[in-house]
């Protein structure tokens, strides 16, 4: 018998644009490109994507033998819980596009998909569940920290304190919950 055909164990792919882009837009159009490699990847995997980094290769200025490492704009997007969804993770690349000034032109676009979760086989719900709307509650949370940054979303956490003016504490929105008493003096 024949083994059966393993897709590569990690996302590594690469487009070469067809003109010099200088603005988000022309970039989203070559990594919608990319999402949806990374897209048919993960589903080969049968996985989820849980993180992602896109390169950006900028245009050499001068003729001369230079660090490549200096020409290129990395982009780390990592996700609160891992999704198959290209249309969100299209979504946050253009929020991160669009705060991101360009060093020099863009002539190449490479993807690494670093991080893949497990998944679950596909299933389609007729009535939404309690995980579905926790989901939607997560993908609005990841689009406001794209959006203006994960140390600027804060979250009001419950502790066990008797008196009211105690009881809540202020942290950041993806830090983990738990209810822990505040000290009497703090």
């Amino acid at each position: 018998p024949r083994t059966a055909l393993q897709p590569a164990p990690v996302f590594d792919d690469r487009l070469e644009l067809f003109m010099r882009a200088d603005d988000s837009a022309a970039l989203l159009a070559g990594a919608a490109v990319l999402l949806d490699r990374l897209a048919a990847w993960a589903g080969a995997q049968r996985g989820l994507v849980a993180g992602l980094e896109l390169r950006l290769h900028h245009e050499s200025r001068r003729k001369t033998l230079e660090d490549p490492a200096s020409r290129t704009t990395v982009l780390e997007i990592g996700l609160g819980e891992p999704v198959s969804d290209t249309a969100h993770l299209h979504s946050l690349l253009r929020e991160r596009l669009q705060r991101l000034p360009l060093a020099a032109s863009v002539i190449e676009l490479s993807l690494h998909c670093h991080s893949i979760a497990p998944g679950a086989p596909p299933n389609r719900e007729l009535f939404p569940s309690a995980a579905s709307v926790g989901e939607g509650w997560q993908r609005l949370l990841e689009r406001f920290e794209a959006r203006l940054g994960a140390h600027n979303i804060q979250r009001l956490q419950p502790v066990a304190d008797h008196r009211p003016e105690l009881a809540t504490a202020v942290c950041r929105a993806g830090a983990p919950t738990s209810v822990r008493r505040r000290a009497p003096g703090a």
